[in-house]
């Protein structure tokens, strides 16, 4: 990777449509504290008890990132919470070796997010923005890849260009690294190696566990009982 522009080889063809992802490890969204930071009924405009919005309450609160040209830090942020205010902020621009652009589609947040959300206007984020809408479903593992654009052609074999049109999120405030990551889905959906292996260590570990209780069982049935008989 140099400065802002980063080269993706795609090995054999990828047929549209191509789901591209971000992936980011050692970030713990799923953290007792940081999970209970935000406020559901302020993002459905439905009042708000700062106090589910602990310790990003106020403007002042937000990161420096997210503040600019804001100068009134005394104000509830809308959104407020942690979850929202370390939001994946990153964006990208995708050309082929020819310099020729690929469209990026952004429409990758859920439709039953519509019921989630209330626009009552822009702060400093626009909640109405799928990435923003996305990054708000916390993931249950440290290391996560969310859904961040949609390219829909077939990707050739060949190099392609990368941009960084935004690359402000730092990982290194967390001793991370973040990663972009192309795939295809089909009638099963896309690749989970992780789900594979989990259930196949669920399964090992469910067979020794009934070997093992068929053993136990097995032997209370037919060990050696000693009767005692007493001397008439």
């Amino acid at each position: 990777m140099q400065g802002n522009t980063l080269t993706l080889r795609v090995k054999e063809k990828m047929k549209g449509p191509v789901h591209v992802y971000y992936e980011l490890n050692n970030f713990y969204q799923n953290h007792r504290q940081y999970a209970k930071s935000i406020s559901k009924d302020q993002l459905k405009d439905d009042g708000l008890d700062l106090s589910d919005c602990k310790p990003v309450r106020y403007v002042g609160d937000l990161d420096e990132r997210n503040r600019v040209g804001i100068t009134n830090l005394g104000d509830v942020a809308y959104p407020c919470g942690l979850i929202a205010n370390s939001h994946f902020t990153d964006a990208i621009q995708f050309f082929s070796l020819n310099g020729n652009n690929i469209q990026l589609y952004s429409d990758v947040a859920w439709s039953d997010d519509d019921k989630l959300y209330k626009k009552t206007g822009i702060q400093w984020v626009d909640i109405d923005d799928p990435h923003f809408r996305v990054w708000m479903r916390i993931a249950g593992l440290p290391t996560f890849r969310k859904h961040w654009y949609i390219i829909r052609q077939d990707l050739e074999p060949g190099e392609y260009t990368v941009t960084f049109s935004k690359s402000d999120y730092n990982v290194n405030e967390f001793d991370g690294k973040k990663f972009i990551v192309l795939s295809t889905t089909n009638a099963f959906g896309g690749k989970n190696y992780f789900l594979g292996w989990f259930f196949i260590g669920t399964a090992i570990v469910s067979v020794v566990l009934c070997v093992v209780f068929l053993v136990g069982y097995v032997r209370n049935q037919y060990k050696d009982t000693a009767v005692y008989v007493s001397r008439s």
